[in-house]
């Protein structure tokens, strides 16, 4: 993944406290804007306690330097990262900011109890916004076989959407002004709505791959394959991989297709179609956009690999989802 000015720069992380997450004691349906110390630049940070397990926060940042976060979530949280402008890398670690959030990038970060680090360069604006779950509140939808993969005991991040209008996602949210406490009910099912649907591709897939009987305790194949899956449109070389887990390209491979029937980037081929097949029964996201975001290099591309897969086009595909939930919807009447 391109880094290039988002390497942190002997910075020394700034803690970020309670008071600027307002995940406790805070008035639920209520805005808030609090800043950082002014020499830090010029910074807010809009936020939301919508009920007792769900926050939201827009943050609008131009700092006068490098500037590198750690933030400590009170309780194990799960995360949806959207991003606006400019960049930021996010990682568990300073030495791990692998992750970088662009304009348009839909993230999702699981903590597992640990800190979050986050990268910023000076000078630059950076609009992002982050829909806060408490996983309490959530972890019952991630299937069994989701968890043995995203591994819910250990914090992860997966990228689930690019280049996406992520105006459309939140503007709801934003513009929603708390003059009711059914204006918080309003939003509180907006943003389980908003997770749903993007979680909804990635359980799908996990399923349908059969990810995990095949990973089986297997600590290298449970590495491979977050390695392989965190960010579809920038795997790993099969080189990278390998030297990662300390592996050969034969024994990497001899593991995968003991496990699943297949080498690494057969494996790796098949899921992302198995994910772009999910994405495409949400009639709200492009066939561009979905092509883009798993990996594929056109939507051409993406379009003939799919037809050899399953036997048909992705918009044929998802005409036949959609008929199927007409079906549904009105043929037990």
């Amino acid at each position: 993944m391109d880094l290039s000015g988002l390497e942190p720069a002997n910075c020394r992380p700034f803690s970020v406290a309670d008071h600027y997450l307002m995940e406790r004691g805070s008035e639920q349906g209520k805005w808030h804007r609090v800043s950082l110390p002014p020499e830090k630049g010029a910074t807010e940070f809009i936020t939301c306690r919508i009920c007792e397990d769900i926050s939201l926060t827009r943050s609008l940042c131009t700092f006068v330097s490098p500037f590198l976060s750690r933030v400590c979530y009170p309780m194990d949280t799960t995360l949806l990262v959207f991003g606006f402008r400019g960049r930021s890398a996010i990682g568990f670690s300073e030495d791990d900011l692998s992750h970088v959030v662009r304009p348009g990038d839909v993230w999702m970060v699981n903590t597992g109890g640990e800190a979050l680090y986050r990268y910023t360069p000076a000078h630059d604006l950076n609009e992002m916004v982050v829909i806060k779950y408490a996983t309490r509140r959530i972890g019952f939808v991630f299937p069994q076989q989701t968890r043995a993969v995203l591994r819910g005991d250990r914090p992860w991040i997966v990228r689930l959407g690019y280049q996406e209008s992520n105006d459309s996602w939140i503007s709801d949210l934003l513009n929603n002004g708390f003059t009711s406490s059914l204006d918080c009910l309003r939003a509180e099912a907006r943003a389980l709505d908003v997770l749903a649907r993007w979680l909804r591709p990635l359980t799908d897939t996990v399923d349908e791959a059969r990810v995990a009987p095949g990973i089986d305790g297997d600590p290298h194949l449970e590495q491979a394959i977050r390695l392989l899956t965190r960010d579809l449109a920038a795997t790993p070389s099969l080189e990278e991989l390998s030297r990662v887990l300390g592996m050969s390209h034969t024994r990497l491979n001899r593991a995968f297709k003991r496990a699943f029937g297949k080498t690494v980037f057969s494996w790796l081929r098949d899921y992302r179609l198995a994910r772009a097949r999910a994405a495409l029964k949400d009639g709200h996201r492009s066939i561009t956009d979905i092509a883009f975001q798993c990996g594929f290099s056109s939507a051409s591309h993406f379009s003939q690999s799919f037809k050899q897969c399953y036997g048909c086009t992705p918009v044929e595909f998802r005409s036949s989802h959609k008929l199927q939930e007409v079906y549904c919807e009105y043929g037990t009447r």
